[in-house]
């Protein structure tokens, strides 16, 4: 995906859950607020995930409106995050990371049954362009006003390390030892 294939004018916001189970939530507030936001060069993508309920999937595809656009799965995700002006998705770690390596601008609602979401995604907010949402913040008027702020920011790269796999390959090869000869 690239931001040349839609014109050079026009805003994306890409909404996520994941695996789709619990989003249910938020991908419905963001077609709501996306309604409320009125910019004839505004497009939202969506991807609800291979678990969100078929009837869950057909109630959003019902609410999209002009510019929005509902799918289950993208094999392409991190090329529609980078061409985004701002990601809106839950917390889980595979998305959340997919969103810091783009330096796109995030707003994110971790799961409220999985403590470790929410301590991961405080944590990122120190270092990243990411805000993270609670409950109250998916009513349509307010995630509106959240996802205006968040597209005035310009993409900048986290403050974090993302090249874990390599830094633990050099670390174990610091570690191997040779064995010594039997004597």
């Amino acid at each position: 995906r690239n931001k040349r294939d839609m014109g050079r004018d026009v805003s994306l916001i890409t909404v996520s859950a994941g695996g789709g189970s619990f989003g249910f939530r938020i991908l419905e507030a963001a077609l709501r607020a996306h309604a409320l936001l009125e910019r004839a060069n505004l497009r939202m993508q969506l991807f609800t995930g291979p678990y969100l309920a078929e009837d869950q999937f057909q109630t959003l595809r019902k609410l999209a409106g002009p510019g929005a656009a509902v799918e289950r799965f993208t094999s392409d995700f991190p090329a529609w995050l980078a061409a985004s002006d701002l990601s809106v998705s839950m917390g889980g770690y595979n998305t959340t990371m997919n969103v810091l390596g783009s330096a796109t601008p995030a707003l994110i609602l971790p799961y409220n049954h999985d403590r470790e979401q929410g301590l991961r995604a405080r944590a990122l907010s120190r270092r990243a362009d990411l805000r993270v949402l609670v409950e109250e913040d998916l009513e349509p008027v307010r995630l509106a006003e959240l996802m205006r702020q968040g597209m005035k920011k310009t993409s900048r790269p986290a403050q974090v390390r993302l090249d874990g796999a390599r830094q633990t390959v050099k670390l174990l090869e610091q570690l191997r030892v040779t064995p010594k000869e039997p004597t």
